[in-house]
């Protein structure tokens, strides 16, 4: 990630000789934070929401949780992505989750349609519904 003045900027480089290979715009925010990359998806957070990017086509699904207070953390692994946010109004305050990878996919299709907010996922379960979009994506 690069940071400018009033700009920031995910930078793609290829690890075996350096090369860049893409830059995607990220909003100018004080809270952005970088969480981590796996393969073609990186994830970070901008206040408390959290952005899922495609590193290939620069496509950008932002997700927020119901009751999701505090700080929101996030890191992807073959199988997924874990996330991790404080949760208000709840007898335990942190809320720890996973989001399996085939999953994942489905948030391409949510993002088909022009989002102006973060997208408010009501429940994230391996069998749960995940979005309303009702297709498949490409995010695989």
């Amino acid at each position: 990630m690069k940071r400018e003045e009033d700009s920031a900027r995910l930078l793609v480089i290829r690890l075996r000789d350096g090369k860049l290979i893409r830059s995607w715009p990220l909003p100018a925010a004080d809270t952005l934070e970088f969480e981590s990359a796996y393969g073609k998806l990186a994830v970070y957070v901008v206040g408390i929401a959290l952005h899922v990017m495609n590193l290939e086509d620069g496509r950008d699904v932002a997700l927020m949780f119901p009751q999701q207070v505090g700080e929101t953390h996030a890191r992807l692994v073959a199988g997924g992505l874990f996330y991790s946010h404080g949760r208000a109004y709840a007898a335990r305050t942190g809320q720890l989750g996973f989001i399996p990878r085939s999953r994942l996919v489905e948030l391409d299709a949510v993002k088909a349609r022009e989002w102006r907010q973060p997208l408010h996922i009501p429940r994230l379960s391996a069998t749960g519904p995940l979005s309303d979009a009702g297709q498949r994506g490409g995010f695989a």
